[in-house]
């Protein structure tokens, strides 16, 4: 006897997950996080500057006998001037072509993975505790050039080491280290950057 799964429970999974989705673009828009695409860069929620921290929603599945959707994504940080230069780069690896820079998955920042989990009974409950991890997160986040500066030279964004926002055998993780490093400070005062 062959399976054939209810059209029906197919259809409420998938208003439930669309419900999510659309719930989280509210709740993430009330403060600031736009749902958008920078620099061809997958869409993402984050702000039209030239440093900002995004979040990638690359998923809510469900578990769990659908009792359960877990959310799945990254968070890291995109630098608009760095994709433009990226972008013009010549690869021959098409591995190198990877669409962040920075990314580390959810599961693996204590804060959004205690709250990943979400009930379907209390969809709009448990999205909210998420959210607002992932707004406070995406708050610790470098936002601007010096910012980021200052991170990378103390190793850590939001208190996350750096080589965790990307695989060190990454092309454009590295290039981006290095770029961000070979950054001017901006904390040195005019006289000083004169010579």
């Amino acid at each position: 006897m062959m399976f054939v799964p209810d059209e029906r429970e197919e259809f409420r999974h998938w208003s439930r997950e669309y419900a999510a989705r659309m719930e989280l673009t509210k709740q993430l828009a009330s403060d600031g996080w736009m749902l958008q695409s920078l620099c061809n860069l997958p869409v993402s929620y984050c702000r039209p500057s030239t440093v900002t921290p995004y979040f990638f929603c690359s998923d809510i599945r469900t578990g769990f006998n659908c009792e359960r959707y877990v959310m799945e994504g990254a968070v890291g940080v995109i630098h608009q001037e760095f994709e433009k230069v990226w972008s013009q780069q010549k690869t021959k690896n098409p591995r190198d072509r990877t669409p962040f820079c920075t990314a580390v998955h959810v599961e693996n920042v204590r804060a959004l993975h205690d709250t990943r989990m979400l009930r379907s009974r209390k969809l709009t409950l448990d999205l909210g505790k998420f959210s607002q991890a992932l707004i406070h997160l995406l708050a610790r986040i470098p936002s601007d050039e010096h910012s980021l500066v200052e991170a990378f030279r103390l190793g850590s964004m939001a208190g996350i080491p750096i080589n965790r926002f990307g695989f060190n055998s990454q092309a454009k993780f590295r290039t981006f280290c290095e770029w961000v490093k070979a950054r001017p400070s901006q904390t040195q005062p005019q006289a000083d950057a004169m010579g």
